[in-house]
């Protein structure tokens, strides 16, 4: 009886330190895995923000294909939309971006990216998007 109280309390104590061992290590991969996840996202932020990029140049030119003109070593792609006199479009190459601006006469949209000034709509900003998902999976992560 003796004994098998004393097993009984020293496999407690046991499985008491090995699920706080276990507590405290999954804690700690959240923590790594967090940093990690953060390293990341600033670094591809950075990395958008520094990589030059082509985008199309052109006039009046609602769509583009692959006979468009181009211009290269772009910090950003410009896309114009004015709303009067024949909704025109133009696009070019630009240093920086400002984001999108508007009017009611017309609206400016500003994005990185190799020839993103090409779609109808042009893409959200990426430390936009990595931001979003960083609160996503953060949250979902530590809600566990």
């Amino acid at each position: 009886m003796i004994i098998s109280d004393c097993f009984r309390h020293s496999w407690n104590w046991i499985t008491h330190l090995n699920l706080k061992s276990i507590k405290v290590q999954t804690e700690r991969m959240k923590m790594i895995v967090s940093r990690m996840l953060m390293t990341a996202i600033v670094l591809s932020v950075i990395v958008n923000s520094i990589v030059a990029s082509d985008c199309y140049e052109c006039q009046n030119c609602k769509h583009v294909d692959r006979s468009t003109p181009r211009r290269s070593n772009c910090g950003g792609c410009l896309k114009y939309v004015y709303h009067g006199q024949g909704n025109r479009v133009d696009r070019q190459c630009v240093a920086t971006c400002n984001g999108v601006q508007q009017t009611t006469d017309y609206r400016v949209y500003c994005c990185r990216g190799n020839l993103c000034n090409s779609s109808s709509k042009v893409t959200l900003n990426a430390t936009f998007i990595y931001s979003i998902l960083f609160i996503a999976v953060t949250t979902i992560f530590y809600n566990k």
